[in-house]
């Protein structure tokens, strides 16, 4: 199963170096302090609530398959797609004439689903032990 893990993963940190790139584009633009601190803050808040909302039909198994949440973060149809859509927004404007409030809004997507998708994909065993559900094979 490390076979098709690894390269999901990687693809999605990939897309978090993508995303601070972004974030770095965003600081240089318009400066850290008042946009690149509250894109980080958002991205932290938006990726728990990713994660407890891709966690949320799973609540009330009793067995899931071995890497089933893993690869229900890996290959979320809606993280997919709300991430492509940022990054295409952003890939076909030009930063320095995008409006600063467009390009943190773009920059806080793009840190929170990568985000969120690494870090569901870690603490899914967690949550499994915390909500009493067998791992089946």
């Amino acid at each position: 199963m490390g076979l098709v893990m690894a390269p999901l993963m990687l693809a999605w940190v990939a897309a978090g170096a993508f995303a601070l790139r972004m974030l770095y584009v965003l600081s240089e633009h318009s400066g850290f302090f008042p946009y690149g601190l509250l894109c980080l803050v958002g991205a932290g808040v938006l990726a728990r609530a990713y994660v407890l909302w891709v966690q949320q039909p799973r609540r009330g198994a009793e067995s899931l398959w071995g890497f089933q949440l893993v690869l229900d973060f890996a290959l979320n149809r809606s993280g997919l797609f709300l991430y492509t859509l940022f990054a295409v927004l952003y890939l076909f404007n030009d930063p320095q004439v995008m409006d600063s409030r467009l390009l943190a809004v773009l920059v806080t997507g793009c840190l929170a689903l990568p985000a969120g998708t690494l870090f569901g994909a870690v603490t899914c065993e967690t949550f499994m032990e915390r909500h009493n559900i067998e791992r089946t094979f």
